[in-house]
């Protein structure tokens, strides 16, 4: 009788385990899908701010050298 109540405790736990890895294993991926896809935006709205960021500097740079050469 001992070695049936063992075995059943031993399959509980091992089945408890089981899915408790399966749970953990899938909130990691969930968790490293999200954490890529919010660097992927940061990428992108890094650049673009960098686009606009350069575009203000290029319409300066060239409006300066617009009316230097209009000067001479």
């Amino acid at each position: 009788m001992k070695g049936v109540l063992f075995s059943l405790i031993m399959f509980f736990i091992s089945i408890f385990l089981a899915v408790f890895l399966l749970t953990q294993r899938a909130s990691i991926g969930f968790y490293s899908t999200q954490k890529a896809i919010e660097n992927r935006v940061d990428g992108m709205l890094s650049l673009i701010k960098n686009v606009f960021d350069d575009s203000e500097r290029a319409i300066e740079i060239i409006g300066r050298r617009a009316c230097v050469a209009a000067i001479n």
